[in-house]
């Protein structure tokens, strides 16, 4: 039915803006010297300039004065005054005809306002959750009227109605003397309620019907509501299972619905692996390699199953490995069980062990809840004894998360935001194996740990995207001073960038990373980047400490036949050009 208005509407344009013209009749293509217009003030004098196409210094629009009126009284008319008319049009030419100026004058009439509004056929309690425009003695718009049938056709969608008709009775016009009212009549058919009867998918090779169906998270005999099928689509999207999810083949029968997702198979795992380059200081002779090698399989053997390992070297005398697995959709609930292994060596002086235990509940496709527990253990050698003061440890902790996520796109977001925190309690027992002292008779300790981090991106034009991270962690003992071993490592390339990885320590830091990229591909990217870092840790001979470290330079992400190429070229405080700290990686989908 709103192709109804737009008639009536235009109909009563046309009717209203025959102009009556005077002046000479056009010699040429002369150029318009300047433009005055008497009675507008609905619109601005830019507004109209504009929608006339009258631009001072340049020819006169092609078809001009007709074409060009049309478009004003379109104008007028959708602002609700649908008595405009065209007066008078006075052209002075110049004397050599290359000139011309031109007076306009302008009947805009009076304004159209909306009166009564009345709809039959349509439940009283969704008809009062429609969003209206259309409001007694406001000025009458057409598009207004369009808005607000098509929001009331989107509640009844949404509410189980999806084959409602709405129809324009009539527009009745009453005038009197400042003013003219018009009164809006409609009726709907809302028609009988639909229910889902049949929830399918097509083009999946790989993945089981069952696993789409179930990330899709609708059931048989629900109502049918377009909300819920426009976020199954985003659900399927944001498992990274497929190359590309298509809209939706829905089609009715009686009140039944039938509904089939349409998808392409993508590569859900991937390698990625990373080569960095430090280059060789005055305290260091020669520089050395850093690697990241890391191995995701997100839908294993098309179950929806993840698995994931991890290997890298951090520096010339530390790595780490990590093994993780998480079974998807226990007791027919969003609740994904993991198991996490994950060992590390820090500077050949202890050795960093962590068995975990996880849970996950994500309610809804942009948030997820999560739940930590599992054991900590450090086993210095003799040098970390020496030097840090370490002793073998155990630590039982358990952790709670939170994860928020609206970024549009996984690998390059142009818009969105992302929130993550954790908070952690642990207790603490030393075991000296040198000692007779018995591990369950020593003095816990408790400690705690927050972690935050919060991601923006937005797309100001184009191609533009203004990429902002802001992190923060602090770790907290019962101690007078954080041991090494649970202090807060970070620098690098996935915090501060042009410094060694994990070359700073910290019980409390907080950094930002700034970005302003250039999209070109879905996956590819140029970008500048700015990170600056603040920490402190105590320490028992200077005391407090504290320190703020600036890096800054510029990368590349490059999606090849070889996959998604990405250089990182960082420099930090004090640093040379050729001093800069090189990371190479590539990710793989396979």
């Amino acid at each position: 039915m709103p192709g109804m208005v737009c008639i009536a509407v235009a109909a009563c344009m046309i009717l209203h803006a025959a102009p009556a013209v005077s002046g000479a009749a056009s010699k040429g293509e002369p150029v318009l010297e300047n433009v005055r217009f008497e009675g507008v003030k609905a619109l601005s004098r830019g507004q109209a300039e504009e929608i006339l196409d009258l631009v001072p210094g340049k020819p006169l629009p092609e078809g001009w004065p007709d074409a060009s009126f049309f478009r004003l009284g379109q104008a007028y008319g959708s602002e609700g005054f649908w008595e405009f008319q065209v007066d008078s049009l006075i052209e002075a030419w110049s004397p050599d005809s290359q000139r011309i100026s031109i007076v306009l004058r302008i009947r805009e009439g009076r304004p159209f306002l909306t009166g009564r509004f009345s709809c039959s056929g349509m439940d009283s309690a969704l008809m009062r959750s429609v969003p209206r425009r259309l409001h007694s003695g406001r000025r009458f718009r057409a598009r207004d009227l369009e808005s607000d049938i098509g929001e009331m056709l989107s509640v009844l969608e949404d509410s189980g109605f999806p084959l409602s008709e709405i129809r324009l009775d009539s527009l009745t016009v009453r005038e009197t003397d400042v003013s003219v009212w018009v009164d809006v009549r409609l009726s709907v058919s809302q028609g009988d309620s639909v229910r889902l009867t049949r929830i399918s998918a097509t083009g999946n090779t790989l993945t089981r019907s069952s696993v789409i169906l179930r990330e899709t998270r609708l059931r048989m005999k629900e109502l049918f509501r377009i909300s819920r099928i426009e976020e199954a689509v985003d659900r399927l999207k944001r498992t990274g299972f497929f190359a590309a999810v298509h809209e939706p083949v829905i089609s009715f029968t009686g009140q039944g619905a039938d509904v089939v997702f349409p998808i392409q198979e993508g590569n859900s795992s991937s390698f990625d692996g990373v080569l960095g380059y430090t280059p060789p200081t005055r305290n260091m002779q020669r520089g050395y390699f850093t690697g990241r090698i890391q191995f995701s399989f997100k839908n294993l053997f098309g179950t929806g199953r993840f698995l994931d390992a991890y290997w890298e070297k951090k520096d010339r005398l530390s790595e780490a490995m990590r093994f993780g697995y998480e079974e998807p959709w226990i007791f027919k609930k969003p609740l994904h069980p993991g198991v996490r292994f994950q060992q590390e060596m820090r500077d050949t002086t202890y050795v960093e062990r962590e068995w975990r235990l996880t849970v996950r509940y994500n309610p809804w496709n942009v948030f997820s809840l999560g739940l930590h527990t599992g054991q900590r253990t450090v086993l210095p050698d003799s040098l970390g004894s020496i030097l840090y003061g370490l002793e073998q440890t155990h630590t039982h902790f358990v952790s709670v998360w939170l994860d928020y996520s609206t970024f549009n796109d996984l690998w390059n977001p142009r818009k969105g935001v992302r929130y993550y925190t954790e908070v952690r309690a642990g207790r603490r027992r030393d075991q000296n194996p040198d000692s007779l002292q018995v591990a369950g008779e020593s003095v816990p300790v408790d400690t705690r740990m927050i972690q935050i981090d919060a991601e923006m991106a937005w797309n100001p034009a184009g191609w533009q995207v203004l990429y902002l991270g802001l992190h923060g962690r602090e770790v907290k003992t019962d101690e007078p001073l954080v041991p090494v071993s649970e202090q807060i490592r970070f620098g690098g390339s996935r915090t501060v960038r042009g410094y060694e990885e994990d070359f700073f320590r910290a019980d409390l830091a907080a950094w930002i990373n700034l970005e302003y990229r250039y999209l070109i591909g879905k996956k590819s990217r140029v970008f500048l980047f700015l990170d600056s870092a603040f920490f402190q840790r105590r320490q028992k001979v200077e005391g407090l400490f504290r320190g703020v470290k600036t890096g800054y330079g510029f990368g590349l992400r490059l999606e090849t036949r070889l996959g998604l190429l990405g250089i990182d070229y960082g420099l930090g405080d004090g640093d040379g050009f050729m001093q800069g700290k090189v990371h190479v990686g590539l990710v793989n989908e396979f």
